[in-house]
């Protein structure tokens, strides 16, 4: 039987106007699956109704999914198994969350209206969209970097924007306004609706947008609040300049086609989203975190497609004040573990692969000083990227949050000090940038300091889970994200769900 299907927003029906469709089948073996909770038969329900929402949010989830495989390919595993838990309606509160245990949509009656995030193909896709980063990126999910953080949130609307797109009703809807304003660019209005009735003049009381003005800024540029829709120093406000980055990627690429076609809107949304996944996959841990994938979305595209996109994503970082400069990425900075060329040898000459051999005793010591790591622990693997080999240095550098809030001395949080490690003529090198310990501790902090701000952080030390685990969450308000927990006596600071109150 048919059901009702809101294809974007509840708020923006005008645009997109709810349909009748067949609902889409469950997924088959060998592909990662969701289990909705609240079953019923299908059926044409009216908005409002469990039953409606229990299928739009199935559709939604579904719909986000077929989305992402078309820029990924078969997605099989979700980062907690093969199954994820979907619940439409989880109680009452004005969020949406992932938990790593499932996506958790609420309902919320303001005035005479209930609100339902479940309700939402936006909201749904961007929640889903914290999953399938996860699941191709899991070492994010504890970070204590900014700008790591908030690249998960436009993430997250990134493919609330793919999804839109990846509909051909919708790509017709807004052709004629791609490079304006729209309602795909915009994204959760009705929860931002909500959220200017239940607390009006704060952040979050105005949708987010893709097709924005915003200008990245070094951290302590930016205030930590403002009014609504201003740009400030939190994760989902700031993560409008990536998703902005991406949304433009898609408007030049479409740009210079040789039609302006809904074929050829899908054609570039999907190039921009292999590229973003490209880059994604790739880019190593560090403080400007935004810049970092827009430079392997280049290099990405000098791999796959020769270059041809090469300005579409240059021009729109730049836009948002993101110069990528991609050529000093794999560039060769800092030399150590030198060798001498024996006597009568000929000396090698230019970059070539670092393989696990050179990562000697030594070689590792002398990195260790590169870094500034404080201890011994340095986690190296073997990568390859743009068609060369190299290795992966990782130290997660501790970094005390004694100055951040009096509930958090004696807590810590981590940062992952990423180098990338060549060799060049007689010596291995650091390719490109590492971070110094300064810049480190500085990400860090500032952003703890946001999350003491904006109220996301559980100060009560909880001994029942450790880093590994997921803690049960019920007892934790909605909006927090981060609990400080106890790890082998160590009270540190992580992250327990990425939650879009």
């Amino acid at each position: 039987m048919p059901i009702h299907f809101i294809p974007n927003d509840p708020l923006v029906q005008n645009d997109f106007p709810m349909r009748v469709v067949k609902p889409r089948a469950d997924r088959g073996a060998g592909k990662a699956k969701l289990s909705v909770q609240g079953a019923v038969a299908e059926g044409e329900y009216p908005v409002g109704t469990p039953e409606f929402l229990y299928w739009q949010c199935r559709e939604a989830a579904l719909a986000s999914i077929a989305a992402w495989e078309e820029i990924s390919g078969n997605f099989s595993r979700w980062q907690v198994g093969d199954t994820l838990k979907v619940l439409p309606d989880r109680g009452e509160d004005l969020n949406a969350y992932y938990d790593r245990l499932g996506l958790n949509f609420f309902r919320q009656k303001i005035a005479s209206k209930t609100y339902f995030s479940g309700a939402s193909t936006d909201v749904v896709a961007h929640e889903a969209g914290h999953a399938f980063l996860d699941a191709i990126r899991p070492d994010l999910w504890d970070s204590s970097r900014f700008e790591v953080n908030a690249f998960h949130e436009a993430f997250g609307d990134c493919v609330a924007i793919i999804t839109a797109l990846q509909d051909k009703e919708s790509r017709v809807a807004i052709l004629s306004k791609i490079s304006s304003s729209n309602s795909v660019e915009a994204l959760a209005e009705e929860i931002s609706e909500a959220i200017s009735k239940a607390v009006p003049g704060i952040n979050a009381a105005a949708p987010r947008r893709a097709r924005n003005d915003f200008e990245w800024g070094p951290q302590g540029s930016l205030p930590t609040d403002g009014g609504p829709g201003k740009l400030i120093f939190e994760e989902h406000s700031f993560g409008q300049i990536f998703s902005g980055c991406f949304y433009d990627t898609i408007v030049n690429i479409f740009s210079g086609m040789a039609s302006q076609t809904e074929g050829n809107l899908l054609a570039a949304t999907q190039i921009a989203g292999k590229l973003l996944v490209k880059g994604i996959q790739s880019a190593p841990q560090r403080m400007e975190f935004f810049r970092e994938v827009g430079r392997f979305m280049i290099l990405a595209d000098g791999q796959d497609n020769g270059g041809a996109n090469r300005a579409a994503v240059s021009d729109a970082f730049q836009r948002h004040n993101l110069a990528l400069g991609s050529s000093i990425t794999l560039a060769p900075s800092a030399a150590f573990a030198a060798t001498a060329a024996t006597s009568g040898a000929t000396k090698k000459k230019g970059i070539q692969n670092a393989t696990d051999a050179d990562m000697t005793t030594t070689a590792k010591r002398e990195l260790r000083g590169l870094i500034g790591a404080v201890s011994n622990k340095l986690s190296i693997s073997k990568i390859k990227l743009a068609g060369r080999e190299m290795q992966e240095a990782i130290h997660q550098r501790i970094v005390s949050l004694d100055a951040c809030h009096k509930k958090l001395e004696g807590v810590v949080a981590s940062a992952a000090q990423v180098a990338l490690v060549g060799r060049s003529h007689n010596a291995l090198c650091v390719m490109g940038h590492v971070s110094n310990p300064i810049n480190t501790d500085k990400d860090v902090i500032n952003y703890v300091d946001s999350l003491v701000k904006h109220g996301r952080i559980s100060f009560e030390s909880s001994k029942t889970a450790g880093r590994s685990m997921v803690a049960s969450l019920k007892d934790l308000p909605s909006g927090i994200t981060h609990q400080v927990r106890d790890v082998r006596g160590q009270k540190t600071l992580l992250r327990v769900r990425f939650a879009c109150s």
